[in-house]
């Protein structure tokens, strides 16, 4: 019973409070493939997107996403690097997490090129497939001769407007984006998903910044028409039935359309369901949102009471170049040679604290 007492008193001592984050190893990038992998896509995702015209896209030795790209201090690099170097040394739960991030990445690039498939259409394939704007028009066309007995004037205006705001959006796209690329953007994207999958799940303030970026404003300018199409749909499936006048044709044509306008419903739902709270792990993180997330600025990844930030700005003053390798060691390791808050004494000072912190639970509890 006292032992047990004794190695309380020791826990309490060395862990004033409990958090909702794993304990984690020090690590090295030394040996770490994964970094070699992550490191060149970071890189030239960073080129990728400022290639497509989006703006206040920093170099990506300076890239620091968090807080709308105001950043949390720390260049995403050296927390990428950490991230990859623990995964290289391994751990089941971050291993875990990370996978989740890589799937949601590909389930995401997945789905924006069949929304952007249909909303584009494809010129050069056999046969041609027109831009869903095109095939909204025809459809208005294939109904009209059903106004006003069969189909409400409402449904013809309807396709009208909605093939208006598609064909307008797709004029607003970068001219790299087009139906007949989508196939070669779509290989590149996912070449990018280890890199994208470590951003995502660094902290909490990145994820809005990483969405945004691949999504751009994707998301609110066609939610806005998902419920018009979606209406549209609904009407046009109500005429295809077995009475209906149309031609088998016709038939055919509105419900590729209605299966297309499905595919997309489904494939902005599930893109939405990403930006709620919770749905992209948080690397380290067990439970809801920790107020310092490991990898985070004000995170604390060897819980030595010392932010990753003051690890970093420490190293910086003393070297404006600071090593990957460096920023790894020291704030990983609080043992480094190269960790700022080493205590004095180094393994001695250490060994001199734990009995101090030892002697002093054993003396409260005999107290009592």
């Amino acid at each position: 019973m006292k032992k047990g007492l004794v190695l309380l008193a020791i826990m309490l001592c060395a862990a004033p409070g409990m958090a909702a984050t794993l304990t984690l190893p020090p690590v090295t990038l030394d040996g770490c493939s994964l970094w070699l992998t992550i490191e060149p896509e970071a890189q030239m995702l960073i080129q990728t997107i400022a290639g497509f015209g989006v703006e206040g896209i920093p170099s990506y030795d300076e890239a620091d996403l968090e807080n709308g790209m105001l950043g949390d201090g720390i260049p995403d690099k050296y927390q990428m690097a950490l991230l990859a170097a623990l995964l290289c040394k391994g751990n089941a739960t971050v291993q875990a997490q990370f996978d989740t991030n890589v799937n949601h990445y590909t389930t995401l690039v997945d789905d924006l090129l069949a929304v952007f498939g249909i909303l584009l259409g494809n010129p050069v394939a056999n046969p041609p497939v027109p831009p869903a704007a095109d095939r909204l028009n025809q459809v208005a066309t294939i109904l009209t001769p059903y106004v006003p007995a069969l189909v409400p004037q409402a449904v013809i205006d309807a396709l009208g407007s909605a093939a208006t705001e598609l064909s307008d959006f797709v004029a607003d796209l970068p001219p790299e984006i087009n139906g007949a690329v989508l196939p070669v953007l779509g290989n590149t994207l996912r070449g990018f998903k280890e890199a994208v999958a470590a951003l995502m799940g660094l902290d909490t303030e990145i994820q809005a910044s990483v969405l945004n970026l691949l999504t751009s404003e994707i998301l609110s300018d066609v939610t806005e028409i998902r419920q018009q199409v979606l209406d549209i749909s609904t009407q046009m499936a109500l005429l295809t039935g077995e009475e209906s006048p149309l031609s088998t044709d016709e038939k055919a044509y509105i419900n590729a359309l209605i299966a297309d306008v499905n595919i997309i419903v489904a494939a902005l739902d599930r893109t939405i369901a990403l930006t709620t709270p919770g749905a992209i792990p948080i690397y380290g993180v067990t439970a809801g949102k920790a107020a310092h997330e490991p990898f985070s600025g004000v995170g604390d990844y060897d819980k030595n009471g010392v932010t990753n930030l003051e690890i970093y700005n420490i190293l910086k003053a003393a070297k404006a170049d600071v090593a990957i390798e460096d920023f790894v060691d020291a704030a990983s390791n609080p043992l480094s040679p190269l960790n700022p808050y080493l205590p004095v004494g180094g393994l001695l000072g250490l060994a001199a604290l734990a009995g101090a912190c030892l002697t002093g639970g054993a003396f409260a509890l005999r107290r009592k």
